[in-house]
């Protein structure tokens, strides 16, 4: 086990994680940014992925953290207002505090590792509170930052 904390009293913010940041986000939506994506952020997971991610992941040059998807694609960049962000602090707020960890990665085929957090069953509550907000933004559609 090489991560592990406890989700409590979530919340979610615009903009890149800040170390030790329990929340979730909502990132990133700056200029240029083609996307967005609702995330867990785990940068402990860096020493472990980092070099992975910086091959095989755009989002980590863009300066995404390794993290946990909630919930991807977002809603676009240009539409990410307070509106929204409340929003997915409400869903998120529905879903009880509980504590993870990530014990290991995994592979989407040869292209994509990901980290595994246990329990998953809190993590597929929260992209489907998220999702249940956001119906226009199908869970895990098409690609994968």
């Amino acid at each position: 086990m090489w991560a592990r904390r406890a989700i409590r009293g979530m919340t979610v913010r615009s903009g890149l994680a800040a170390e030790g940041d329990n929340g979730l986000m909502l990132g990133p939506h700056s200029a240029g940014m083609p996307e967005s994506a609702i995330l867990v952020p785990v940068p402990e997971a860096e020493p472990v992925v980092g070099t992975l991610r910086a091959r095989l992941d755009r989002s980590a040059a863009r300066g995404v953290p390794a993290h946990v998807k909630v919930l991807y694609p977002f809603v676009a960049p240009h539409q990410v207002s307070a509106a929204v962000i409340a929003t997915a602090a409400a869903a998120v707020a529905s879903v009880p505090s509980f504590d993870w960890q990530i014990a290991s990665t995994d592979w989407f085929g040869e292209d994509v590792v990901w980290l595994a957090p246990e329990p998953a069953g809190p993590f597929r509550a929260l992209t489907a509170a998220v999702h249940e907000a956001f119906p226009q933004c199908p869970p895990f559609a098409a690609k994968t930052v």
